[in-house]
């Protein structure tokens, strides 16, 4: 009998695509753990799981990974801008603390792809759920801001602090230290699906993924999705026109963004969103 997050999460996916056994195995034995969390609501989409006990998954160097899912009928990433992709995507994790996810993509024979939907990146990792699983169990800070899968985990760790070796994680700030690896949901994809976790991304067989705006790729997934993605309007195309003409010259290293005025715009309520995200870019330190 499968346990709660599982039934919740199965009665938000679409008709068309089935959670695969190792997945809800997996889900059964978190959840035996005491790793759920229910959030205000109880909604299914308000059912959370992680990878850790609850007194490690909020830490500062836990692994950024927690499985859940949206309500798609109000997915904002969706919803009304990809229509030909209904039914094709399901959220199924958070991968990073930046909006990155991982998803099972319906693919055009249909067989249920699992995806990197990362905040400058995507792409296939793999049509198998266990791999898909060891690569979350793998212990990078953020598995949904990877930018190179021939990395292993303290390496990614490195860079994500702008280290360069091992030796200086805590020298300078005590907070810089390596993703705490999570032994115990390590040791259970292990054991029950018979595998051994490798040191790297890339030894699983996933590729680097694609970075968003290419017209082209090997990966089937970027393709599908450039396939699904309207052209722009013309309203859209004088609003990018206005960006473009507003940040020229300037000095993106320097800038300042409280320095910016954006009211010259003017944007109107289906642009603001964009506004929003624009000036957080410009305001990341990322």
């Amino acid at each position: 009998m499968a346990g709660t997050f599982t039934d919740q999460m199965t009665k938000l996916m679409p008709a068309n695509m089935q959670l695969a056994p190792e997945l809800v195995r997996t889900f059964d034995w978190l959840e035996e753990q005491g790793w759920m969390e229910v959030r205000p609501g109880g909604k299914p989409e308000d059912h959370v799981l992680y990878i850790y006990p609850p007194d490690v998954a909020d830490h500062q160097n836990a692994s950024f990974v927690s499985f859940g899912t949206v309500n798609q009928d109000t997915n904002e990433h969706w919803v009304g801008g990809y229509p030909n992709a209904d039914g094709r995507i399901f959220e199924i994790a958070i991968t990073s603390g930046d909006g990155g996810r991982a998803v099972i993509w319906l693919d055009d024979a249909g067989v249920q792809q699992y995806v990197h939907l990362g905040h400058d990146n995507a792409g296939v990792i793999s049509c198998d759920p266990v791999v898909f699983l060891q690569f979350l169990a793998m212990g990078y800070v953020e598995p949904g801001g990877l930018d190179f899968t021939d990395v292993t985990p303290e390496q990614d760790a490195l860079e994500y602090y702008g280290l360069t070796d091992p030796s200086e994680f805590g020298k300078n700030d005590p907070d810089e230290q390596p993703a705490i690896e999570p032994t115990a949901f390590r040791q259970f994809i292990e054991t029950e699906f018979n595998v051994k976790i490798p040191e790297t991304a890339r030894a699983l067989g996933i590729a680097d993924f694609t970075a968003y705006g290419q017209q082209r790729s090997d990966d089937p997934f970027i393709n599908w999705l450039i396939s699904v993605t309207p052209p722009p309007t013309a309203e859209e195309l004088a609003y990018i026109a206005k960006l473009e003409k507003m940040v020229e010259g300037l000095n993106i290293e320097n800038l300042d963004i409280e320095s910016l005025d954006f009211s010259e715009l003017e944007p109107d309520p289906e642009s603001k969103g964009l506004l929003d995200k624009l000036k957080g870019l410009f305001g990341s330190n990322k």
